[in-house]
């Protein structure tokens, strides 16, 4: 029987490791890939992520009082502030990256936030909104 002794630590110790589980991931964990992308960037980078993506939809939340004094070109206005905004944000492509933006970042931020749990893939916010792009000296078009 004491030929066994030998042997035994060295089961014990396979049985114990190919019975354990890997750890679970942990939320937050940076080793775990995120299946979306919801950001909030700054002037610099929502101009990088402008020129390029090939195709994204630049969304302009604010209202149309404030979109006809200014606004990036090219952007679709849905007015967060609608009760109807979830209904048409839902029809737009979940998978195109969207670039989304306000007066200030609020308002597109919490647009942002919506997006991202409809399973919106890819939502960029632009911090500080138009009035950040302006004061950068970024174009805007006018409808007045």
């Amino acid at each position: 029987m004491s030929y066994f002794k030998p042997l035994f630590i060295p089961v014990l110790l396979v049985l114990f490791s190919s019975c354990s589980q890997p750890p679970k991931a942990k939320l937050g964990d940076s080793s775990v890939a995120s299946t979306n992308i919801a950001q909030d960037i700054d002037v610099a980078d929502f101009s990088d992520k402008m020129a390029s993506l090939t195709d994204y939809l630049l969304l302009d939340v604010r209202t149309p009082e404030e979109t006809s004094q200014a606004k990036i070109q090219d952007a679709m206005e849905i007015d967060f502030r609608q009760a109807n905004f979830l209904d048409q944000v839902k029809l737009l492509s979940k998978a195109r990256p969207v670039l989304v933006y306000c007066r200030s970042g609020n308002r597109s931020g919490q647009a942002m936030a919506k997006m991202h749990e409809l399973g919106f893939l890819e939502v960029y916010n632009l911090k500080g909104g138009i009035t950040a792009w302006q004061d950068s000296g970024r174009p805007v078009v006018s409808q007045e």
